[in-house]
């Protein structure tokens, strides 16, 4: 199976340095006073190639890469209609398409014991992600105070009387509902 292309084999076909295919790929040429030829040879270097950027190395560079993580402290599927997940589920996947956004569901999180715990030996998993969408019934106070506290971007969907005040959280409005 040949290699999969790199930043230095598209600076070697186009003619061009690897820091202004780097600069390309990041959509700063203007920036830089790259032309619009060296753009264009860059771009056909790419497309020859068949390259496709590394989106995790981009992000471990610190990059965005256009990943929002959703998480449950619970099991979602299977769902259907009747399940309490499905709506959110649904509107979350509507954004997600909206903004351009591809959505990643961290089940791999789920311990023996049916637990769910997003940090693993000390890590948190969700990282791979730009930010995570998180729901669930089960009380993991403790693990949304950490991410609050470690300025992941997240939300929580619904309400968590004990960390409420330091982290961000989404719900319905109940009030509205039962008085409307």
């Amino acid at each position: 199976m040949p290699a999969r292309p790199r930043q230095r084999d598209i600076a070697r076909l186009a003619g061009v340095s690897q820091t202004t295919v780097s600069l390309v790929l990041n959509g700063k040429s203007a920036e830089h006073g790259i032309n619009r030829d060296t753009e264009r040879k860059i771009l056909a270097a790419i497309k020859e190639l068949g390259y496709v950027p590394n989106i995790t190395a981009r992000a471990l560079r610190g990059g965005r890469n256009g990943l929002v993580g959703v998480h449950s402290f619970e099991r979602l599927f299977p769902t259907g209609r009747d399940s309490y997940y499905d709506e959110f589920m649904v509107g979350i996947e509507e954004q997600a398409i909206r903004s351009g956004q591809d959505l990643v569901m961290f089940t791999s999180m789920h311990q023996e014991d049916g637990d769910t715990n997003i940090f693993r030996e000390g890590q948190n998993r969700l990282q791979i992600a730009d930010g995570a969408i998180l729901l669930g019934f089960h009380r993991h106070d403790d693990e949304l105070a950490r991410l609050a506290a470690e300025r992941f971007p997240f939300v929580f969907i619904g309400r968590r009387q004990k960390v409420a005040g330091v982290m961000p959280y989404v719900t319905g409005d109940y009030h509205a509902a039962v008085t409307g």
